[in-house]
């Protein structure tokens, strides 16, 4: 059985217009006029407990979105989805007892405490037993090497060093589910590469279930299984394998429509018969840049 499936989820948003200038704003106080935009529209994909999938897009496609409601943040429109059996927006309590979530570009420590301090917050927040909380503790200190930074207020926190401590609050009660929301966003290589082999070992060793949003592609080559691709918020057709993306299964959310038909171009391509067609390109590709070259014209 699926651990997160999602089915045809649609959510908009209203936004506010006016015109330009002194006239626009004078009309804009006497009437308001709105449109809406669509952040997701019929979005449906399903994920394995311990898998690690990639959720990616263009900035505004809807890959926050998807997390907030798949967290309970948000209330989907239309459509629905299961997070280990439940409805998270309708089991808020029992979801987010289960769920550890990071954002990247915002933190759930408190600014001014010292990073120890709001763990101590986070244990009382979840209920959790001494026993659990210091050996829970303890480990995620020596996994993400914390030691030097317990007794440093938040926001005194390097952007590296913050993101370190924030995977260590979000998983302090041993979720099943993490979602991690752009998570490298901003980081220097080395704090890079500590979080993605973090999320590896966590995911290997403790069959963690993990939604990597990122515009990373480094990160989802090292990481993850399988990639969802999403782009404004649209999924009118499924294509089954693109062999170009590293061997890896994707599933393709294209902008609507598709006029070039690319769900029938790659729909009965193996992953083997996708490797030969894009090494045979690369071949030829380079054979006409050696024959320009050669001739000059």
């Amino acid at each position: 059985m699926a651990h997160i499936v999602v089915r045809n989820l649609v959510k908009t948003f209203r936004i506010a217009a006016r015109r330009s200038g002194i006239a626009g704003a004078v009309a804009g106080l006497m009437k308001r006029t709105y449109r809406r935009i669509y952040a997701l529209d019929d979005v449906s994909f399903s994920i394995q407990k311990g898998e690690l999938v990639g959720y990616i897009g263009p900035n505004g496609a809807g890959k926050s979105t998807t997390v907030k409601i798949l967290s309970g943040i948000l209330v989907p429109e239309a459509g629905g989805c299961e997070v280990d059996g439940r409805i998270p927006w309708k089991n808020r309590i029992a979801h987010v007892s289960q769920i550890g979530v990071v954002f990247g570009q915002r933190t759930q420590l408190w600014w001014d405490l010292p990073v120890i301090e709001s763990f101590d917050l986070l244990r009382d927040i979840y209920r959790l037993s001494d026993v659990q909380y210091r050996a829970e503790k303890d480990l995620l200190i020596e996994l993400l090497k914390l030691q030097l930074l317990l007794d440093v207020p938040v926001r005194q926190l390097s952007l590296g060093q913050r993101m370190r401590c924030d995977l260590a609050a979000a998983l302090l009660h041993r979720p099943q589910i993490l979602f991690l929301d752009e998570p490298t966003i901003g980081l220097d290589a080395i704090s890079k590469l500590a979080v993605r082999d973090f999320v590896k070992v966590l995911n290997r060793e403790r069959n963690v279930t993990v939604i990597l949003t990122t515009h990373d592609m480094d990160d989802s080559e090292a990481l993850c299984q399988r990639l969802i691709v999403i782009s404004k918020g649209f999924q009118p057709h499924l294509c089954r394998t693109l062999a170009c993306v590293n061997y890896f299964s994707v599933l393709l959310i294209l902008e609507k429509p598709d006029p070039l038909g690319t769900t029938a171009l790659f729909q009965g391509i193996s992953p083997v018969a996708g490797l030969f067609f894009l090494l045979a390109g690369v071949f030829f590709w380079n054979f006409g840049l050696r024959y320009y070259a050669s001739t000059g014209s």
